[in-house]
């Protein structure tokens, strides 16, 4: 290889390592930012940005040492820069999003004792069920909904909050800041209804996208701390068989503990009017 082309190698390696060491600086200062100031909404998406051209930079010096591989020294020196720009990248990304999905107190309030309510009844039965009850929220879940779609939106852009803007958009933060969870529904194949699930699913967010294990078992990390009951009620009982109530029972627990409910039960009802004394 000519001087020239040597010369020209050299130029660029050291280009790209001065373009490499800055992108390792700006990965520190974002790591400290992310840890100070990350809450406001203009510092999230600017360490978006950050941790992005982070990313980029590698992607696109991350072949060189092969071109420099004639010139060792620039190549291992370059590689070393990759490793690092690697290592401060994942670290600013790490502290952005531990802090991004911190829980978000600010939004749960201290009220007396309440309950959510999630039901399918048609609008005059629950209007004549649920209308007397204190302190309830009440949500009917026989209405038109859009379908979780796995966005994660909820989880990594907006956190607490769904990417469809309906009635079901905050649905987590809803159920988390009551004390009592209350779904009242009827039983399709041993499980709950398909109307009730959508909106169960729809309020994933109640959980952070990181894990822990909960009665021995591998369970979602809750976004809130507050705790409380759950009663599921099953109407129309009366054509289930054994094994649909068991199934149901076990479904039901399995909720319980994947929601962090101090208390979970299952409630068995022949005629969903049968609720008014139940819950009065």
């Amino acid at each position: 290889m000519g001087f020239l082309g040597i010369a020209l190698i050299m130029l660029i390696a050291t280009f790209l390592i001065i373009v490499s060491v800055i992108a390792i600086a700006i990965g520190g200062i974002g790591t400290i930012i992310a840890g100070i100031i990350i809450m406001k909404k203009f510092w999230r998406k600017f360490l978006k940005y950050i941790v992005t051209a982070c990313g980029i930079i590698l992607l696109a010096t991350i072949m060189l040492p092969g071109i420099l591989n004639e010139y060792r020294p620039f190549a291992v020196l370059f590689l070393i820069g990759n490793c690092l720009l690697i290592l401060v990248a994942a670290l600013a990304l790490i502290a952005f999003l531990n802090a991004t999905f911190k829980k978000q107190k600010s939004q749960i309030t201290e009220t007396e004792k309440s309950t959510f309510i999630l039901h399918d009844l048609p609008p005059e039965i629950a209007e004549s069920l649920f209308s007397h009850l204190p302190n309830i929220t009440v949500f009917c879940a026989a209405q038109k909904l859009a379908p979780c779609k796995g966005f994660y939106d909820c989880w990594l852009k907006e956190p607490g909050v769904c990417a469809f803007h309906d009635s079901a958009q905050n649905l987590g933060i809803e159920v988390a800041q009551h004390d009592n969870f209350v779904i009242v529904s009827k039983s399709l194949y041993g499980g709950l209804s398909r109307e009730v699930k959508n909106v169960l699913d729809r309020a994933v967010s109640f959980a952070l996208p990181f894990f822990l294990f909960r009665n021995n078992e591998l369970h979602h990390q809750i976004r809130h701390d507050k705790k409380g009951t759950m009663q599921v009620y099953i109407y129309n009982a009366y054509a289930l068989s054994e094994i649909e109530k068991s199934s149901v029972s076990g479904l039901v627990t399995a909720m319980g503990v994947n929601l962090d409910k101090q208390n979970c039960e299952t409630i068995f009802i022949n005629d969903a009017m049968d609720l008014k004394e139940v819950l009065a």
